[in-house]
């Protein structure tokens, strides 16, 4: 049995993959400033003020990630979470360098969770 192909499926055979490929991705990205700013004003060990840098820091990469990719950002959420990004750096010199009783660290998750 002899298949026939069209001059088009001639040139690119693999058109419908590259169509599928060249899709273009839409959505959004943003980060949630508030829960961040819950956390932070809960911290308050140098290990704990660390991860909340850590996690602001990660949100930012993200941000970076998705414009590079053409999603859209909220700008004033990355502003946001700069400004939050400089309090936690700040916040360093004033935090105890003490491990976390059971209490802040619960204080903490709770403040995460909200």
């Amino acid at each position: 049995m002899h298949e026939t192909v069209s001059p088009d499926e001639e040139k690119n055979p693999d058109s419908s993959e590259d169509e599928a490929e060249s899709e273009k991705v839409s959505g959004s990205v943003g980060i949630n400033a508030a829960k961040l700013a819950r956390i932070l004003a809960a911290a308050k060990t140098r290990s704990q003020v660390q991860a909340v840098m850590e996690m602001i820091m990660s949100d930012l990469r993200e941000c970076d990630a998705g414009k590079e990719q053409g999603l859209e950002v909220d700008e004033e959420s990355v502003k946001a979470a700069e400004s939050l990004l400089e309090e936690a750096r700040s916040r360093m010199n004033s935090a105890e360098d003490r491990e976390p009783t059971p209490q802040e660290e619960m204080a903490s998750a709770l403040a995460a969770l909200m």
